[in-house]
């Protein structure tokens, strides 16, 4: 079985985590890395794309958490990207206390070496 996160790689229609203002453009992103792991006792969660939409990543968190409870599915992710779901992203946003944004990388030379790592 796949990581969960590992299921929003990628090129993705993330309209149904967007906010209905933002509908009037595109809500694609490519998302090139999501990463689960402890670090001193503390979950982190990393996401490395593109460019991201208002609450986006607090959404994508938020629906990793519901999986990691056992109260939504890994097919759950896969519809919702879809754009096939009754589960809203914007019921699970996590909050933004913990969330920082980390960097910003200019060149796809930098990019490349981060996700190396």
């Amino acid at each position: 079985m796949q990581h969960a996160g590992s299921l929003m790689t990628g090129m993705h229609d993330f309209a149904s985590f967007a906010e209905k203002k933002e509908l009037k453009r595109s809500t694609k992103s490519l998302i090139h890395k999501v990463e689960v792991f402890t670090e001193k006792e503390i979950l982190k969660i990393r996401v490395v794309g593109s460019h991201f939409l208002w609450h986006m990543v607090r959404r994508m968190v938020g629906i990793l958490v519901e999986v990691g409870c056992h109260r939504l599915t890994e097919a759950n992710i896969k519809n919702i990207l879809e754009g096939h779901s009754d589960v809203l992203p914007s019921h699970h946003t996590a909050p933004s206390a913990g969330l920082f944004f980390e960097k910003a990388f200019y060149d796809s030379e930098g990019l490349a070496d981060f996700l190396k790592e």
